[in-house]
């Protein structure tokens, strides 16, 4: 067998089969896809697109295979790190309820989340 053949047949042995791999990752990009956030940046969509191929294997092949969570965790943590040094990102959300003559009014205290905020 040559070294690609050895490669293919190691890797569906721990993530399964190839075909299984596509249909179910294939299934998360379409979602991501047909999202409307106009938040999500290319550093966003990107990490999700390699979450959504880390998922797709863990679902397809060996959950246990420690590598695929490791890697999981570490697209992750490249958005958390982009995000540290971002303008506006936020690690909380916070939501002030305010009593006024007209009755209760919530102001979302992130200006990036404004399309929930109830005072619009």
């Amino acid at each position: 067998m040559s070294s690609v053949d050895d490669t293919l047949k190691s890797r569906g042995e721990t993530y399964g089969e190839y075909k299984d791999y596509a249909r179910i990752c294939s299934g998360f990009k379409k979602i991501l896809s047909e999202v409307d956030n106009p938040l999500l940046t290319p550093i966003h969509t990107e990490a999700l697109d390699m979450i959504f191929g880390k998922i797709a294997r863990i679902l397809n092949g060996d959950p246990n295979f420690i590598e695929g969570w490791h890697d999981l965790a570490g697209y992750a943590s490249l958005v958390e790190r982009e995000l540290e040094q971002t303008e506006g990102a936020t690690n909380a959300r916070v939501v002030i309820s305010e009593r006024t003559e007209e009755g209760w009014v919530q102001r979302d205290t992130n200006p990036n989340l404004n399309s929930r905020n109830t005072n619009d």
